[in-house]
């Protein structure tokens, strides 16, 4: 049972992507990083853990790995700010992690006795018609993306078959952004009323594969109304950067004394009403996306449309709601309450370590034959 209550909080923008940390990487068998080379390409030799698979995105400077037991994420988290020329982002969770070059890199991994080293050499941008999709799936560790011990040559990595077709860019380039989904979905859970984390779920939420889910949600007020609302949603991914999205409310309210819109008052209330949105989510490169959605509910249809993009720097998202429904109280239920919004949200990398968050929204509230009520 959750009370229903505004939980307040500002969540600085940098969380989105795991918290930076004012440490340096430690030499020694304990877990741990090591930087071995920082010149014309830069080697980290990791200690303490065992790396089952990585997959290089070009497009997005980024690694993403797999771990073959859960390691401290407080070794990725010093990375951001032990090396700000190289490494935008780097985070991890659980068995896995993600490491986003601060410019165009080719990325090669060799194994090691207690870990592996990482070798990053910088490289020119990628052409338009050469771009690979998003972490292809490589030959199983050991033997992908090796290389020689130090001294070198340093080989360049082949994402794809000389000749063959590159695939086109699907819509979920690595699992990762599903496990961030989940992480932001508990914060968003207790932190209602923040808007850096509503966006963070649901920019990570379209980043990753195609899904289901459902979900129950109760609210206790404190004068003896109820709301109940069993929820469930999915995403289908079509193609390249294009997926459905749908969701199905069915909520239910009870209240004790709900004033109607004439001013009188109904004793012991009991209404359900069903809901749902269904549209589709475009990809439109890089790190941006577009979704377009229609909403039906308390007897009127509506529409919502929002975007987002966003850098290793930070993000902009925005969003404009047109007649969704209220299905927060008992009074929004038995009056048909809808509700119109405009709203926006702000984040930016002030300097290492530090980043700061700004939303805003507007909110018009409506009743059946009562426009602009609130």
């Amino acid at each position: 049972m959750k009370s229903r209550g505004s939980f307040a909080g500002t969540a600085l923008a940098g969380a989105l992507l795991c918290f930076a940390s004012a440490a340096s990487g430690q030499n020694g068998p304990a877990p741990g990083f090591e930087i071995t080379n920082n010149g014309a390409g830069l080697e980290v030799r990791f200690h303490g853990v065992p790396l089952k698979s990585v997959r290089a995105d070009d497009n997005q400077n980024a690694l993403a790995l797999d771990f073959n037991q859960p390691i401290d994420p407080a070794i990725f988290d010093r990375l951001n700010g032990a090396l700000p020329g190289w490494i935008a982002m780097a985070y991890s969770n659980y068995d896995n992690g993600v490491i986003r070059a601060a410019r165009p890199v080719t990325f090669l991994t060799r194994p090691e006795v207690d870990g592996f080293s990482l070798r990053m050499e910088p490289r020119g941008p990628v052409a338009p018609a050469q771009q690979p999709a998003p972490f292809q799936q490589a030959t199983p560790y050991p033997q992908q993306q090796p290389y020689p011990p130090q001294g070198g040559p340093y080989p360049q990595q082949q994402p794809y078959p000389q000749g063959q077709a590159q695939p086109p860019i699907p819509f979920a380039p690595y699992e990762t952004y599903a496990a961030a989904r989940n992480y932001y979905g508990l914060e968003q859970a207790v932190r209602r009323a923040d808007p850096t984390w509503t966006t963070a779920y649901a920019r990570a939420a379209m980043r990753s594969d195609s899904d289901a889910g459902l979900g129950v949600e109760y609210h206790d007020f404190h004068n003896g109304d109820h709301v109940l609302t069993g929820h469930g949603s999915f995403k289908v991914t079509l193609g390249a950067g294009v997926a459905l999205l749908g969701s199905i409310y069915d909520t239910s309210a009870k209240g004790v004394s709900v004033r109607t819109p004439t001013g009188t008052f109904v004793a012991n209330s009991t209404t359900n009403q069903i809901s749902g949105a269904a549209g589709i989510g475009l990809e439109l490169g890089g790190d941006s996306q577009l979704t377009l959605e229609g909403l039906v509910g308390n007897g009127t249809a509506g529409g919502k449309i929002g975007v987002w993009q966003g850098s290793p720097d930070g993000f902009f998202s925005a969003s404009l709601i047109y007649h969704g429904a209220d299905l927060t109280t008992p009074e929004a239920l038995l009056n048909k309450g809808i509700k119109d919004e405009a709203s926006f949200t702000a984040a930016r990398r002030l300097g290492w370590g530090l980043w700061g968050s700004l939303g805003a929204h507007f909110d018009n509230y409506s009743l059946s034959g009562h426009s602009n009520a609130v």
